[in-house]
């Protein structure tokens, strides 16, 4: 019986030590929706608009929002004196209503006309609830490691160039993988944006750039997760197979080796979660992370996380949503790859997840736990002695 008691007394230690450690990566982090982030859609109306307009719009956005990071609101211009929501309108210099306008957590914006029937409604609600390459996207990071999209510019010679950095940097990630704590066994997956059909996806362009305009340069952006941003938008020259590969890196690391909390809570596209995909994801990852104890115990990390440079312990983005710019300060861990550029890498991607440090308070816990470790050591020699005399 003794020597259950000090065989489970001896193991005692590592099986805390395990309990403290991070049992989730970036990618698992990255589906939690713990902090909300939505999207608003206002629509400007006055004591003019047709009520079957208003009516259409309330109930087209009510059915079509349910399983989104979208919500809806009337807004009637001769009564939202002091309304949040009045900045855009002016911001847009809107004259003829009634006009829908988009926010995002970002603080961007992008403006509508409303159609005046309940097709053209259905329809606008319709694109900007969910499309042909968001759909791409949610499979590629539910069924694979992440997803890299791929947006053309205008220079078929700066594509080719892109798009061969993106190919190697997801083979380079091939040969890591193996050293990351938890398999997957899928790449990353590259969703193309062909440079014709970017009028398709304009408002996925917005979401993840900012940018209403058209473009001129390539983009390459970098998501995992529930289509959540990881790393800064590279442009033109800054699409390296070195840049790709440190942001990349991020993805599959452990959610407590030291990174903020700004990489693990990315930015998400609007986007449609219906059950289906939470189903896919469950048998994906072998636990639900909408589970509220799952949902729990990652609040409960990212809480313990380092906050982002600057940041105010009264900003916490576990309380409300704080929105932020990743930087990079590091040298970077990856040998750099000639692809016909000699331009020094962007000091604003990600230094390696290899090279973060690990939070003092788990150093802190190894050592204790270390001690009662030794200690219990020190008790089965006293004890085997004592026997034997």
């Amino acid at each position: 019986m003794k020597r259950v008691l000090l065989l489970i007394s001896g193991l005692l230690p590592f099986s805390c030590l395990l309990a403290f450690a991070c049992r989730f990566t970036v990618r698992e982090v990255g589906f939690a929706d713990v902090v909300p982030q939505s999207y608003y859609l206002y629509c400007y109306v006055d004591n003019q608009t047709e009520a079957e307009v208003i009516s259409a719009f309330k109930q087209i956005t009510f059915a079509h929002f349910i399983d989104t990071n979208i919500k809806s609101e009337v807004i009637n211009i001769s009564q939202f004196s002091g309304h949040h929501a009045a900045k855009y309108f002016k911001e847009w210099e809107i004259e003829k209503l009634p006009t829908v306008v988009l926010t995002s957590p970002n603080d961007t914006s992008i403006a509508f006309p409303l159609p005046s029937n309940k097709d053209g409604i259905r329809s606008l609600v319709e694109q900007i609830t969910r499309s042909s390459k968001r759909d791409q996207l949610l499979e590629a990071t539910i069924q694979t490691y992440g997803a890299v999209l791929f947006i053309e510019g205008k220079n078929s010679a700066e594509n080719q160039q892109a798009n061969s950095a993106i190919r190697l940097a997801i083979a380079r990630i091939k040969d890591k993988m193996p050293e990351m704590p938890k398999p997957i066994n899928e790449l990353p997956r590259m969703i193309t944006l062909p440079y014709q059909k970017i009028d398709q996806e304009k408002i996925l362009l917005w979401s993840l750039t900012g940018n209403i305009e058209p473009i001129e340069r390539p983009y390459a952006i970098v998501l995992y997760g529930r289509g959540r941003q990881i790393g800064p938008l590279l442009e033109g020259n800054q699409i390296t197979t070195v840049n790709l590969v440190n942001t990349l890196s991020l993805i599959g690391a452990d959610c407590e080796c030291g990174l903020d909390r700004s990489t693990m809570l990315g930015t998400m596209m609007p986007l449609k979660w219906d059950q289906s995909m939470q189903s896919d994801l469950v048998k994906q990852l072998g636990f639900d992370p909408e589970s509220p104890m799952i949902k729990n115990e990652i609040s409960q990390i990212l809480s313990k996380t380092p906050a982002f440079p600057g940041q105010d312990t009264s900003e916490d983005p576990l309380l409300g949503y704080t929105e932020f710019t990743v930087t990079f300060d590091s040298e970077l861990a990856i040998d750099s790859v000639n692809m016909g550029s000699s331009s020094p890498v962007d000091p604003d991607i990600l230094e390696s997840a290899d090279s973060v440090t690990p939070p003092i308070w788990l150093s802190l816990v190894v050592i204790i736990l270390l001690g009662i470790t030794i200690l219990n050591s020190g008790i089965l020699v006293f004890l085997r002695k004592r026997k034997d005399s």
